[in-house]
């Protein structure tokens, strides 16, 4: 007995990389009024939130949190867990090792290390942090 062949994603999903891209069967399938309306959704979102300054200001805040958290692992691989420690003795390069343990950190996670570690200059305040 054979097994049947896994499904095939639907073609209207391309990845992440774009989350605005869509296959254009979905789109043609549109009326005009509500492709109008998506298209100013998806200006108004581009210009208020993706890339207003709110979100700039956030993004600089958020850059200087991940580069005092990377500065500091570093400087001090040994505080890494046992399994970057792995990584390191395999020869890994230390930089690398220490962009994949930010990487995998939530949000939450990466400002109570900080907290941990460098006190209360970060402070969760309305879903970001300060510095």
């Amino acid at each position: 007995m054979t097994k049947p062949p896994e499904p095939a994603a639907p073609a209207a999903i391309r990845g992440l990389a774009d989350p605005w891209h869509v296959d254009a069967t979905i789109l043609d399938r549109l009326s005009e009024p509500v492709r109008v309306a998506l298209n100013q959704l998806k200006d108004f979102l581009s210009e208020r939130l993706y890339r207003g300054p709110a979100t700039a200001e956030e993004v600089t805040r958020a850059q200087a949190l991940l580069r005092a958290l990377y500065d500091y692992h570093l400087a001090r691989p040994g505080d890494l867990s046992d399994e970057f420690q792995t990584l390191l003795e395999q020869g890994e390069p230390a930089g690398r090792v220490v962009g994949d343990f930010l990487a995998g950190m939530t949000d939450r996670y990466a400002i109570h290390l900080a907290q941990r570690l460098f006190g209360h200059r970060y402070r969760v305040r309305e879903g970001g942090f300060l510095e």
